[in-house]
């Protein structure tokens, strides 16, 4: 019914994935719910830290998708306390974000523009409107207001699942309009 992004389910499925593999590999392998407990939920965690060598961060993840489960798995009746609720993240540093230098900014730019525009519009459309790379598909020719220069982002596409309208430079529109964007169905 829409209420969980494709992207999402394919997320916990593949948390699910790795989550039977770990019940795999243990000597007696579980087969009930009611049969994990605070320590196997630990030694999953460590399984996708240690083992798997992941950072905190997507350790901390699994330790919310996992809190999650089992929140479903005990209201559901198939577990009769959530024990991810027990287990503590783990410190973890800021995020090292480095900005592209301008110089390097130039440099792909330029390369882009004689090697690839479709590309270049495209990293353009995201470096000015902030419109992530998962969003960047769906967006149709019917978004667009020239007029206005303005772009509409559907909720049903958005992370945030709002509508948003971002501001399109004029730069982008020329590049569109070179590309013969604006041609196409």
């Amino acid at each position: 019914e829409d209420v969980i992004k494709k992207a999402t389910i394919d997320n916990y499925l593949c948390r699910l994935n790795k989550l039977e593999r770990y019940i795999e590999q243990q000597s007696t392998p579980y087969i009930y719910m009611y049969q994990m407990d605070l320590a196997f939920f630990e030694g999953f965690l460590e399984y996708i830290y240690i083992d798997r060598d992941t950072s905190t961060r997507t350790r901390n993840n699994y330790l919310n998708w996992l809190s999650s489960f089992c929140a479903y798995m005990k209201s559901n009746g198939y577990m009769e306390k959530n024990f991810a609720e027990h287990i503590s993240r783990l410190r973890m540093g800021d995020k090292q974000r480095k900005p592209i230098v301008e110089k390097d900014i130039k440099l792909l730019s330029e390369y882009l523009d004689k090697e690839n525009k479709h590309f270049l519009l495209a990293c353009l459309m995201m470096y000015y409107t902030l419109v992530r790379p998962n969003e960047l598909p769906y967006i149709q020719l019917k978004d667009f207001n020239l007029k206005e220069q303005t772009l509409f982002l559907s909720q049903q596409f958005t992370k945030n699942r709002k509508d948003a309208v971002v501001t399109i430079p004029a730069k982008i529109i020329r590049l569109m309009v070179e590309l013969e964007t604006f041609n196409n169905p």
